[in-house]
């Protein structure tokens, strides 16, 4: 339990840092992917998504339904992922991420009402894609799973609703 304030502390400087560089970059070390843009609005947006290498001794809450996996064990899964807009930061569910595996590799897109975080994982017949998507606030608003081959036939789609500080 202490470790988990230091770890996101840690997140949070890293991901301060590179707002403070160029507008839009990317670079993964040592298990991060770490993205930034700016949204339509000129708004910073950035990612911090942990990917780490699967072993036995992992709690995974989907096994053994994954993307991008059949059959077997993943060599990789996403651990974390935070979400930074402007200054509010933000972790995002699980769910929207829990069963990707075999991550190949992620990004961070501008769309027109906000941003989406893009997972191309699996290989061969488990290859997939996955959009996650946000709006200008931050808030998660669905995730769907495709496959390259097939772009127009989703196979999975999840719709993600909030109650937000300004309803209430």
């Amino acid at each position: 339990m202490m470790n988990v304030p230091c770890e996101y502390g840690f997140l949070t400087k890293m991901l301060l840092s590179f707002f403070l560089m160029q507008s839009s970059m990317s670079y993964a070390e040592e298990g991060l992917v770490i993205k930034s843009e700016v949204l339509k609005g000129g708004t910073k947006v950035g990612i911090v998504v942990g990917v780490s290498e699967f072993s036995d001794d992992d709690l995974m809450f989907s096994d053994p339904i994954w993307w991008g996996a059949e059959l077997t064990s993943p060599r990789t899964y996403i651990k974390k992922v935070l979400v930074r807009v402007g200054e509010n930061e933000s972790l995002v569910r699980l769910s929207s991420y829990s069963d990707l595996v075999n991550i190949n590799s992620i990004d961070l897109a501008v769309i027109d009402q906000g941003f989406s975080i893009l997972v191309d994982g699996g290989e061969t017949a488990t290859h997939y894609k996955a959009v996650i998507n946000f709006d200008n606030e931050g808030y998660l608003l669905n995730r769907k799973v495709y496959s390259p081959s097939f772009p127009e036939e989703i196979w999975e789609e999840t719709r993600y609703s909030f109650v937000r500080r300004q309803d209430m």
